[in-house]
């Protein structure tokens, strides 16, 4: 069983939208009607929120003036997280977060493997921005390719791999290619099956023996199972694959943190398919407070498309 420790990140300042600011409370509210055991968390988790408006940055010079302090405040709180024994998860708030998040669980393990869940690779610099949006570069900061002067423990490219990727800005190719990161694309895995796909990643990265970061960006997801984002992309992860996905990182033995960001709650769209993306991210973190042994054990979900009245089990 973990301990679990919601940490909410309101941080908004990556993208231009209004609304993900909010995606914490929420997340809140979703988890007080549907899975309140998840609000059992320890009094340390704490809300950390900033009203600032979105930073664009197109050149590295423009990071000496970026707020970092509100990332390095986030990564304190993950390092102590975990220090204590429990398992943070992060709710944003933009991908930007991670910044923050993953810097933190550097901070407490160095040797940090990191699964970049989504459907961007968010590894763009200053440079090769089309947008100068900062919650397309997290990825790209956190493996020391811009803001450079900035003292942080360094991911390392053969520490990460890229997960259900399908929209890629040509900067981000060459920096993926040039790195060697493993990155697996979407289609990638509707056609050789997710199973597969993750046990390559799982191996790559030596996860049966590493401490692990799960960084989930919800636009993973199709839209018509996650609408409620800001940069949706079409032809993402099914309902089968997120479940089989959720049930593959509750099984790791090393789970050390998790984000779960890009949930935006003022995109008010009703779900296109049969279930709403947002249970299975609360099923996911419902399992958790679950005895390992049992994990295994819960009730398969039935996900078919057809089924117009979707009953969700009880686990809370």
């Amino acid at each position: 069983m973990c301990k679990l420790q919601l940490i909410a990140a309101g941080i908004g300042i990556g993208q231009d939208l209004a609304g993900v600011e909010n995606g914490p409370e929420a997340w809140f509210d979703f988890f007080r009607e549907h899975y309140p055991r998840l609000l059992y968390v320890p009094p340390e988790a704490s809300l950390i929120k900033n009203n600032l408006s979105s930073v664009h940055l197109h050149n590295n010079k423009d990071s000496q003036s970026f707020p970092f302090a509100v990332y390095d405040q986030l990564a304190q709180q993950v390092a102590n997280s975990q220090r204590r024994g429990f398992l943070p998860v992060t709710l944003g708030g933009d991908h930007s977060v991670a910044m923050g998040s993953i810097t933190g669980s550097l901070q407490a393990q160095p040797n940090m493997k990191v699964v970049w869940v989504d459907a961007h690779g968010d590894i763009n610099t200053p440079e090769t921005t089309l947008t100068g949006r900062v919650h397309g570069m997290p990825l790209a900061y956190l493996l020391g390719l811009w803001a450079q002067d900035r003292f942080r423990l360094r991911l390392h490219e053969k520490n990460v791999a890229l997960f259900g990727i399908r929209d890629l800005d040509s900067g981000e190719k060459k920096i993926i290619r040039d790195l060697g990161i493993k990155a697996v694309s979407q289609s990638e895995i509707s056609r050789r099956g997710i199973n597969k796909c993750w046990q390559e990643v799982s191996e790559h990265l030596n996860l049966a023996n590493s401490p692990v970061h799960v960084s989930f960006d919800v636009d993973a997801m199709d839209p018509k199972l996650f609408p409620y984002t800001g940069v949706p992309v079409n032809r993402g992860l099914n309902g089968y694959e997120c479940e089989i996905l959720f049930h593959k990182i509750s099984q790791l033995k090393n789970l050390r943190a998790i984000d779960i960001v890009e949930f935006n709650p003022l995109v008010n769209i009703e779900s296109g398919g049969a279930v709403d993306g947002r249970h299975l991210v609360g099923q996911f973190l419902n399992s958790l407070t679950q005895p390992s042994q049992n994990r295994a054990q819960l009730k398969r979900i039935s996900l078919s498309t057809t089924s117009e009245n979707m009953a969700w089990p009880n686990l809370a």
